[in-house]
């Protein structure tokens, strides 16, 4: 998770990666954020590795109504998310491009580790790893900026989005095993990454509660709301305006404090 990686064998990454660039480097110099991650963040954007998809199209509507100031919001973003990357991938970007001279938000937005963890199968203190990587490497080539990272978001493999039930038999994919629950491990993740936030100046956390039907049930009962989501995991513009506004509140008094 140390060492960045890119993917330029993966179709239409090469082309999402430097429409990426080109971005960063045409970036406003008075920003307030940057986004970045994977396919949630590219998500914003109504597309996937560049295509647009049905699913998303009413996002791009969401995130101007928040983040642009010309859609009428308050605070002004830019999104580099690429879907499907992990923290090694996003490693590469802000090596490669992402990270211009001339790109000073006053926050860097991180949402990284879902595929690292739940595509990779990476075992969660190298999930742990690869995200602080990140963040160190933001914190190093931009002293001013306040890092922001977004704990994973609940992910379930069971289609009715139980969180820690394993996925089943009707709904496996052929030719291939089951797979297991990851909530656990996307909570030890999330914990130790509120601790690392805790300890670090300039680093803030972001909970990821909000997307469950009830946030307290039982651990067998702990189920993902589908009024916001398509998937287990994706976002529907109802998810996307339900985060917009969770971010509005965090980036409140980080942007009014500088």
């Amino acid at each position: 998770p140390l060492v960045p990686i890119d993917r330029s064998g993966h179709k239409n990454w090469n082309t999402t990666a430097r429409i990426n660039r080109d971005k960063a480097q045409a970036a406003l110099e008075d920003l307030d954020v940057v986004f970045l991650g994977d396919s949630i963040t590219e998500g914003w954007k109504g597309t996937s590795l560049g295509n647009l998809v049905g699913k998303k199209k009413d996002n791009p509507a969401v995130y101007d109504k928040y983040f642009t100031m010309k859609g009428g919001g308050d605070i002004e973003a830019l999104p580099l998310g690429i879907s499907g990357d992990t923290s090694p991938n996003l490693l590469w970007r802000l090596q490669n491009g992402e990270l211009p001279a001339n790109l000073h938000p006053a926050v860097f937005w991180v949402l990284i580790g879902t595929n690292d963890l739940g595509v990779s199968w990476c075992a969660p203190e190298l999930v742990l790893i690869g995200i602080l990587r990140v963040v160190e490497e933001l914190l190093e080539k931009r002293p001013a900026a306040t890092i922001v990272i977004n704990g994973i978001f609940p992910l379930a493999f069971d289609k009715r989005g139980y969180v820690n039930r394993p996925e089943s038999r009707n709904h496996a994919r052929r030719g291939q095993r089951l797979r297991p629950p990851v909530w656990k491990s996307v909570e030890a993740i999330n914990d130790q990454l509120r601790r690392y936030s805790k300890k670090h100046d300039r680093v803030v956390y972001f909970e990821t509660n909000k997307f469950f039907v009830d946030p307290d049930a039982e651990d067998n009962d702990l189920q993902l709301n589908s009024e916001f989501m398509y998937d287990s995991l994706h976002f529907n513009s109802k998810g996307y305006e339900l985060w917009a506004k969770e971010i509005v509140k965090t980036l409140k008094p980080i942007l009014d404090n500088r």
